[in-house]
């Protein structure tokens, strides 16, 4: 799969997004339900998503956005202020690795794309962070 194939993949529906996140420090669970979408525009691929991020037993409004950049087999995911997140080549898919640093904290994550869904898992280690992160788009 090429990164424009990823990428039309990706922006061919509204995705339902299911994300679990486990605190390992604080024996905590908590989860986020919504939708999420990948739209062209200009030279960028633009992903949103919005939904329901319920913890400690409350429900808060929880929504992101990151830019997709192409180049070449390359994909470059950035923050929406086009801060480079991470970066990934689409040689290995359906199964690719990434990393991202932030402060102290190590970000290691993988994508996992299939006939009909896609998933992304997390790792966050820190001094303070122990998460694993889970989300499933259907």
């Amino acid at each position: 799969m090429t990164a424009q194939e990823l990428l039309q993949f990706l922006s061919r529906k509204t995705w339902v997004a299911k994300r679990s996140i486990l605190d390992q420090n604080r024996a905590q669970k908590s989860s986020f339900n919504g939708v999420a979408t990948v739209k062209s525009k200009d030279s960028l691929w633009l992903y949103e998503e919005r939904g329901e991020h319920m913890y400690d037993q409350k429900s808060h409004v929880a929504s992101r956005r990151y830019q997709y950049k192409i180049d070449g087999d390359v994909i470059s995911v950035n923050f929406e202020d086009g801060k480079l997140f991470y970066k990934f080549t689409c040689d290995q898919l359906p199964h690719v690795s990434f990393d991202h640093l932030c402060g102290d904290d190590h970000y290691s994550g993988e994508l996992f794309i299939q006939a009909k869904t896609w998933k992304t898992i997390w790792r966050v280690t820190g001094p303070k962070k122990n998460l694993t992160i889970e989300t499933e788009y259907s």
